[in-house]
């Protein structure tokens, strides 16, 4: 090949591949209707004397048959639960909540942490609802909140100076 320019040269590197893919792809006979495939209740054919699986292994690999090739329901009867019958579900994690201080004026306020769908520390007055917990009650180092099914007395921690 050195007699050819370059380009020319390149031109069979690159095209050599594509045509011995066209070639291959010429001699491979397709068939409209697809592979011939097993009917309903006849094991797939198998020839035992070409494969990596001798007789004794095809005849375990089809008697436990792992794919249901027959195309019959499984034998293991698979149902709901019956109607009426009652799931557990785990009961909702109890919030954690702490208060962090009260500020007195015309109308208290206290400042909560562990509020559920609050990030950080959140200011409430009397009558405010957070998520599902009111808050019933500011008095003097506490605030009393109410939820669905339980109640809070929260105290103010006494300082660290004391």
């Amino acid at each position: 090949m050195p007699d050819l320019p370059r380009f020319c040269r390149l031109a069979l590197v690159a095209t050599w591949p594509a045509m011995i893919v066209a070639s291959a792809a010429a001699r491979i006979s397709v068939d409209p209707n697809g592979p011939p495939r097993p009917g309903p209740t006849e094991p797939p054919p198998v020839e035992a004397e070409h494969g990596l699986l001798g007789p004794p292994r095809i005849g375990i690999l089809i008697g436990e048959d792992p794919f249901r090739a027959t195309r019959r329901p499984s034998p293991v009867e698979l149902r709901a639960a019956p109607q009426g019958a009652l799931v557990d579900t785990p009961p909702a994690p109890e919030p954690s909540l702490r208060l962090t201080g009260i500020i007195w004026g015309a109308t208290p306020v206290g400042v909560i942490e562990g509020l559920p769908g609050q990030q950080g520390p959140k200011v409430v007055r009397e009558g405010d609802l957070v998520g599902s917990i009111r808050v019933q009650a500011i008095r003097p180092g506490e605030v009393i909140l109410a939820g669905e099914d339980r109640s809070w007395r929260l105290k103010l921690p006494s300082p660290a100076w004391r």
